[in-house]
């Protein structure tokens, strides 16, 4: 049994990971601002902004699945409806930058999400102080944190994947429920509309099962 104070210990923690793990990926945003500078982040944009501009769907673009290019398009017609209410720029006044940003914003809070994820992983397969330690790896993990303030297909994948691996932990320790086994699946197709070798994201459920 938890003691009061350890309890309260343990949610200092887990706030301290969290907050240091917003910093360090919302601080990125600004990357090479006001210039995009990396060198994917504009076959992603591009092609949203073009979806929109000429209300074609079909992206013509296939290197990468196409989830978070129609996340993207999503995110920016709201930008434009926004911008048209609040401050009456038409689409073709709002700086190009305006969109790398919002992007960035979107994968960054993907990336905290996945942290979160992690640590109830942890919490439910060993314990919640696993979880702590887990979450406090990934905070910390150069890869992740540098993926999760660009507009690339990896902070989706990995939140994506870590939703799927969530819900394998859950048929493993609680009762195979087919709500697990759904949302799994559906978590794992999403994994592979963000990045095509996703689909082995399948094999944790496989093994829980």
């Amino acid at each position: 049994m938890r003691t009061d104070n350890q309890s309260n210990l343990h949610l200092f923690l887990l706030l301290s990971i969290h907050g240091i793990d917003v910093y360090l990926r919302a601080k990125g945003i600004w990357f090479g601002y006001p210039l995009p500078v990396h060198p994917d982040e504009p076959k992603l944009v591009n092609t949203a902004l073009n979806m929109l501009s000429t209300g074609d769907l079909n992206p013509h673009f296939f290197n990468y699945p196409t989830l978070n290019i129609y996340l993207l398009a999503l995110i920016y017609k709201l930008i434009t409806l926004g911008s048209q209410a609040l401050f009456g720029l038409s689409a073709i006044d709002i700086p190009v930058i305006w969109f790398y940003i919002a992007g960035r914003l979107f994968n960054v809070l993907l990336a905290i999400l996945t942290i979160l994820i992690t640590y109830e992983l942890g919490r439910h397969l060993i314990s919640s102080s696993a979880g702590l330690i887990s979450a406090w790896f990934i905070t910390f993990s150069f890869l992740h944190v540098s993926n999760s303030f660009t507009i690339t297909v990896d902070a989706s994948v990995a939140f994506w994947l870590s939703l799927a691996t969530l819900m394998a932990a859950l048929i493993y320790t609680k009762e195979k429920k087919f709500s697990y086994y759904l949302l799994g699946g559906v978590f794992v197709g999403f994994a592979v509309s963000s990045k095509y070798t996703a689909f082995v994201g399948v094999a944790p459920i496989l093994v829980a099962h």
